[in-house]
């Protein structure tokens, strides 16, 4: 007996167990993608519009950092 074609079409597009595996490997590129257009636009702001940066407090992190990893 023939399935319908709808029946048909449905075990033909089917993954099985591998849905959840190839649904991660199409999300992952994506959320990359998002993220690094975020970082991009993140930084053409901070160029556009730099900030001001507190250098004093900046040396003293960076002395301790430094006193840190000497050890």
């Amino acid at each position: 007996m023939k399935d319908g074609v709808l029946t048909q079409w449905i075990h033909y597009h089917s993954f099985g167990k591998d849905k959840v595996n190839i649904l991660g490997s199409h999300t992952r590129p994506i959320l990359l993608a998002l993220s690094i257009a975020f970082i991009v636009w993140e930084s053409c702001q901070r160029l556009l519009n730099p900030i001001n940066i507190a250098f004093n407090q900046a040396i003293v992190v960076a002395e301790i950092g430094s006193l840190i990893s000497q050890n």
